[in-house]
């Protein structure tokens, strides 16, 4: 008993160590861009703790509060600032919208097939693969294929998402804050007899910083069969989590556990035709079906509120034409993390 009580005890003292340490890179943070990852950690406790009260807390500290509005070409463009702000409050309200023919079907037909010759990885609960080979998209080898962040980057159709004005827009309106991208990852999924974890094809939540928003790029038809994306309304939301999967901590969950805990209106399946725009706040819950048949093949961008959180590498600025080069120009800070 008194040793029990004696671990107890100093597990809280590392507990206010660990939260010292956590203040202190929240202070530097402005200063030198970084923090440790026992404060990343932390910022995960305290999430488990708060529900997301602290997210909120920790980004009013760490986020950049200049608000630009400079240009605003590309994708979205299309939108009247009316609409962008009901999407924004759709996307406050429901934490995801879907906007149709985002990409044009010609667009994605140079995507895939310049894809198509980039070597990736196989990924699945039974093949980590950390060979880089090419994709035999007839006959693969695992669950899911995704490549290295560089090598999107790298492509010049790709970089026409990465460097759109449109997008940075309606992040800094939903984050309130100038973005930072921070992930960028392209993938494709293939039939299973049963959801992978690896393949994210189980329930989860993302949680690498205090505020972000992601952007799927469904560059195959999205059906009930080829994956579609699901997700828990209103689960972005403070304690939208329940406590009792909160508690659990950073980990999968199944259908079973979602079910218990919340009323089947408000798990959807996200269908969607080629060419559209998924914008979501993953802090809520969602997964991605498992295969029946075909496949499925999408390019995922994020933009976070800082780059507070879990370490990441810097990316390497590609060589961009004359109007991209004016975009990185302009929003010089949601560039930071890429290094010429």
């Amino acid at each position: 008993m008194k040793i029990i009580f004696l671990n107890k005890i100093h597990k809280l003292i590392d507990y206010f160590i660990d939260f010292i340490f956590f203040l202190r890179d929240v202070f530097l943070f402005k200063f030198l861009k970084k923090n440790s990852p026992r404060s990343y950690k932390v910022m995960l406790r305290l999430f488990y703790l708060t529900g997301g009260f602290s997210n909120d807390l920790i980004n009013f500290f760490v986020s950049k509060k200049t608000f630009i509005k400079k240009c605003n070409s590309g994708i979205l463009s299309r939108y009247s600032s009316e609409e962008l702000l009901s999407y924004k409050n759709e996307l406050n309200d429901c934490g995801y919208i879907i906007l149709n023919n985002a990409i044009d079907l010609t667009e994605i037909d140079k995507l895939v097939n310049d894809f198509l010759k980039i070597d990736g990885f196989y990924l699945s609960d039974k093949n980590m693969s950390v060979k880089k080979e090419k994709l035999d998209i007839n006959h693969p080898d695992s669950v899911k294929f995704y490549y290295n962040s560089q090598d999107i980057i790298n492509n010049q159709h790709a970089q026409k998402i990465l460097f759109d004005s449109s997008l940075i827009n309606f992040a800094q309106l939903y984050l309130n804050s100038y973005p930072i991208i921070d992930n960028i990852s392209a993938w494709w999924s293939f039939p299973s007899s049963s959801p992978d974890k690896n393949a994210a094809q189980w329930w989860h939540f993302d949680l690498e910083r205090p505020k972000w928003l992601k952007f799927f790029f469904f560059l195959t038809d999205c059906t009930l069969e080829n994956g579609a994306h699901c997700f828990v309304k209103g689960s972005h939301k403070n304690s939208g989590i329940n406590w009792s999967l909160r508690k659990r901590g950073y980990e999968r969950l199944s259908d079973q556990d979602i079910n218990n805990f919340y009323p089947k209106t408000d798990i959807v399946d996200i269908v969607a035709k080629k060419g559209s725009l998924l914008i979501e706040d993953t802090r809520g819950l969602h997964k991605g079906r498992h295969l029946i048949k075909d496949n499925r093949f999408l390019i995922q961008l994020q933009y976070s509120s800082s780059s507070f959180g879990t370490i990441i590498d810097n990316f390497q600025m590609p060589k961009l034409n004359n109007d991209l080069l004016k975009v990185k120009n302009e929003f010089d800070y949601t560039y930071s993390l890429f290094k010429q």
